[in-house]
């Protein structure tokens, strides 16, 4: 189901949420794999990053790349901007361009990007 929904145009972010032991890192793991060689649908890159690593150094290398992002254990809303990531701006012409998607595993359903 997440590759469906990383294949269509309209979904940039996929949030997967969970209570601790559901295996939301297990699939995030098989995620990343599915997108080895031929059946990586398009993406230049995939990218797991810690949610707290400084964006002024990666977003200027990913803003004219198509990249998957996988984020595990989100723990508190992020400043997408902030950390560098390129997304959830459509008038961006980056984003217009060039697919930027990203997934996030998170124990709370309420958990905003």
């Amino acid at each position: 189901m997440v590759r469906h929904y990383l294949s269509g145009e309209d979904n940039e972010i996929v949030g997967i949420w969970g209570m601790g032991g559901v295996r939301k890192t297990t699939l995030l793991k098989l995620i990343n794999n599915s997108l080895l060689g031929e059946g990586n649908l398009g993406f230049d890159l995939v990218i797991w990053k810690d949610a707290s690593l400084n964006g002024n150094r990666i977003s200027g290398f990913l803003r004219d790349k198509h990249f998957l992002l996988l984020v595990d254990g989100l723990f508190k809303e992020i400043d997408l901007n902030r950390v560098g990531i390129p997304i959830s701006n459509r008038s961006n012409v980056a984003a217009a361009t060039y697919k930027h998607k990203l997934v996030f595993t998170t124990r709370f359903e309420s958990e905003a990007i």
